[in-house]
Order: C-alpha cells, then structure tokens, then sequence
C-alpha cells in the first residue's frame, strides 16, 4: 500500500529529476510549494517535465506504465487545490491513480 509520505517521496524525486533540466535555477523541494505553473515556480515546459517524473516515480514503484497527466488534466477543474502542494497532489493520487493501479 502506498501511503501520502511514500507519494511525497516520489513527487520530490520528480522535482529532483526536473533540475537536471535546470541546472542555473534549480527548485528547492518543500512539501508546501506550489506546484500550479500559474502560482509557483514552474513554467509550463518544467510542469511538462515534472509529470513526465512523477508517471517514471509511479510506473516503477508500481512495476506497470502509469499515465496520469489526464487525470490531473481532468481533475484541475473540480480538485481547485490540486496543485496547491505536493501534500495535495499526493492525496489524489493516493485516492486515485494509486488505487486504480492496484
């Protein structure tokens, strides 16, 4: 079973991933930044990037491909928060791409 902590791990490990990408301007993970390009430190190309890392995190933590950029997709519209921290985006994930991964 994969807890909001062990979701956490993986959504640093992505970030992490994602500075290889920007070496001059590398993120400082914290479990409250804001992962919205809109409000946070991402552009549109890094948040590209970042969920590329989170579905490689998820499909071998899993040992399957997982896709979940048209869950967020979707669930941006009716999840306001989503993307507020990693906190939230790891308890979607643990409500929902995780659980169907089972």
């Amino acid at each position: 079973m994969t807890t909001t902590a062990q979701l956490t791990d993986i959504i640093a490990q992505a970030i992490e991933k994602l500075n290889s990408y920007r070496p001059d301007d590398p993120l400082f993970f914290s479990e409250d930044m804001p992962l919205d390009p809109k409000y946070g430190q991402l552009s549109s190309l890094d948040f590209v990037y970042f969920l590329v890392g989170l579905e490689e995190g998820l499909s071998e933590k899993y040992g399957n491909t997982i896709f979940i950029t048209d869950s967020i997709t979707q669930a941006i519209g009716t999840e306001p928060n989503l993307l507020a921290s990693p906190a939230h985006l790891a308890a979607y994930l643990e409500k929902t791409v995780c659980h169907e991964a089972k």
